[in-house]
């Protein structure tokens, strides 16, 4: 694998990290909505909602756009896993060419 893979990888990871944050933003909020949790900790439910669109937001464009931020980042197209078998080489054997 090649770095920028790793970086792919480790970005996905984190996708998936936001998106468990944000599940655990709706539990909270469900938790709060039935009464199963004391309201006392002082977080309001409109927080809770921005947290847990943001986190999902952010989750799934680490998870699924991580590709587009590591091509901006190494500015390099990646090369292909194999080589190009449509573009031959010149055949040097030829008789009109010298070495």
């Amino acid at each position: 694998m090649r770095q920028r893979d790793y970086v792919i990888v480790g970005m996905r990871l984190m996708g998936v990290w936001t998106l468990l944050t944000a599940v655990l933003d709706v539990r909270a909020l469900v938790y709060l909505h039935f009464g199963w949790r004391s309201g006392t900790s002082g977080t309001s439910p409109e927080v809770l909602w921005m947290a847990g669109i943001s986190n999902t937001v952010v989750g799934l464009f680490l998870l699924f756009l991580a590709h587009l931020v590591v091509d901006l980042i190494y500015r390099k197209p990646a090369e292909p896993d194999h080589p190009d078998t449509t573009q031959r080489e010149p055949d040097k054997s030829s008789p009109g060419q010298r070495a």
